[in-house]
Order: structure tokens, then sequence, then C-alpha cells
């Protein structure tokens, strides 16, 4: 699978959009200093940043 046909596939812009959305959380509970919460989200943010590089480094290795 090339480059390009990865970023496009779904799971992958599912992913990175759920990521973005996790992060505007975060920054959003930062401004409001809520850093329980902003460690919480940022963790879950690793997590899934995890997950995708996992889930690329996968289907690369389907080619």
């Amino acid at each position: 699978m090339t480059k390009a046909k990865i970023e496009t596939h779904p799971t992958v812009v599912a992913a990175r959009a759920e990521i973005a959305r996790i992060r505007k959380d975060y920054y959003q509970a930062v401004v409001d200093h809520h850093f329980h919460r902003a460690g919480d989200l940022n963790r879950s943010i690793k997590r899934k940043e995890k997950e995708l590089r996992r889930t690329i480094r996968h289907m690369e290795a389907q080619c």
C-alpha cells in the first residue's frame, strides 16, 4: 500500500479526526485550569497516536 493510499484509508482518517477532537478538548481543559482532566486527555492522545502508528506500520507491512 502506498503512503498516499494509507493516509486516505478510512481507518487512518477516522483515527486522526478522533485525535484532533481529543486534542481540542485537551487544550480547552488546560485553558480552564482542569489539569487532572488535561493529564487524562494527554495520555489518551498519546495512546491513540501509538495505536495509529502501529496500524500504519501493519498496513505498510502488507505491501
